[in-house]
């Protein structure tokens, strides 16, 4: 008996409907899917765009004030280059020295200084100053080192002189006897190359 290849209306709807089903499985599978992927990943390079021009616009708002805070930067850094001389005209601080020895009526015995050590961009130079004065004119010829447009730090100070030269208790050196003192200052010059101090050697 011959096989019957014919569909009753039922067995046709069927196949229509299976026929749609997979036409909509296979639309969705190479489709739809690599669509949406493609728009998840152009939404998340968009987000990252978008972050980075409100950084970029954040920079660019700042931009006056970090310009300004350079020129400050800058201004400060050539005050700071004002008061370090170059190494060979450090004579101008020991003239400097001389200058307020002067204006406090202290004797200078002796200026001396001992070889330059490098210290990063800069050349520390150790100074040995021997002065007699009173007390009181010592201390304001300290007073004065401090007040000059340089670099200069005080590591130690000696007084001599004898003992009528100390207060009753001989805590002090008395206020109105001249007396001897040793004083140990470090201050510092930009080698005169302009560059690093030890760079290359």
């Amino acid at each position: 008996m011959p096989l019957s290849t014919e569909f009753n209306p039922r067995q046709a709807r069927i196949l229509v409907v299976l026929i749609i089903i997979a036409g909509l499985g296979a639309l969705y599978m190479y489709v739809f899917a690599p669509q949406a992927q493609r728009l998840t990943q152009a939404r998340a390079r968009l987000e990252e765009a978008n972050a980075m021009l409100a950084i970029d616009l954040v920079k660019i708002g700042r931009a006056p004030q970090s310009q300004e805070e350079l020129e400050l930067a800058i201004a400060e850094l050539e005050s700071c280059e004002r008061l370090i001389p170059r190494e060979d005209r450090v004579h101008y601080i020991f003239r400097d020295i001389e200058s307020v020895a002067r204006a406090n009526h202290v004797a200078v015995q002796s200026m001396t200084t001992a070889k330059g050590k490098p210290r990063g961009q800069y050349v520390e130079i150790p100074v040995t100053i021997n002065i007699s004065g009173t007390y009181n004119q010592i201390i304001a010829f300290l007073d004065g080192i401090a007040d000059l447009g340089r670099i200069m730090n005080v590591h130690s100070l000696s007084f001599g002189g004898g003992r009528e030269g100390r207060q009753g208790d001989g805590t002090a050196p008395s206020t109105d006897v001249h007396i001897s003192a040793t004083i140990q200052v470090t201050t510092y010059a930009r080698p005169k190359g302009g560059g690093q101090v030890g760079a290359g050697s």
